[in-house]
């Protein structure tokens, strides 16, 4: 699968679509979070935070103002706020490089913000808001064949309602 497009009704089905996401993670998956202010890319990586074994009494809050907190669960959660980076200079301290290994799956808020950061391999999802609590969600693997992406939409759409 190349793409796929989701809806989810309410902020607990998205957050529930990235617990799912994250329960399939094995280890080196980097997932990038766009969207407009509201669109629910923190409810998104909470979501992925439980999904990796995250205790749902540990607060997992977009990183704004630290850019990048660390979780430890099953696999490491790397979580990064890049809304306040202006760019590879700014983006060079993260180590991002350092941080995609097997042990561990990497979210970034505002991805865009990274520069010419981006790591090659990563699922991109994009989340529009579409009513008041209705956002649509696209995923997109990148490189589009990766099989290991694909493989991931693929088990995300055999389960989602």
């Amino acid at each position: 699968m190349t793409s796929l497009e989701l809806i989810t009704q309410s902020p607990e089905a998205t957050r529930a679509l990235g617990r799912r996401l994250g329960e399939l993670c094995v280890g080196g998956e980097v997932v990038l979070l766009h969207g407009n202010l509201g669109a629910g890319k923190t409810v998104f990586a909470q979501g992925l935070a439980l999904g990796l074994g995250v205790s749902p009494e540990e607060p997992v809050v977009s990183p704004t103002f630290l850019i990048h907190i660390q979780y430890q669960a099953r696999l490491t959660f790397n979580h990064i706020d890049a809304y306040r980076l202006l760019g590879k200079a700014d983006t060079s301290f993260l180590a991002i490089d350092e941080l995609i290994d097997n042990q561990g799956v990497m979210a970034v808020e505002w991805a865009e913000y990274l520069g010419n950061d981006i790591p090659h391999k990563r699922l991109e999802v994009t989340l529009q808001l579409c009513g008041e609590d209705s956002r649509l969600l696209r995923l997109e693997p990148r490189p589009a064949a990766d099989q290991h992406y694909t493989a991931l939409l693929d088990a995300l759409a055999e389960h989602h309602p």
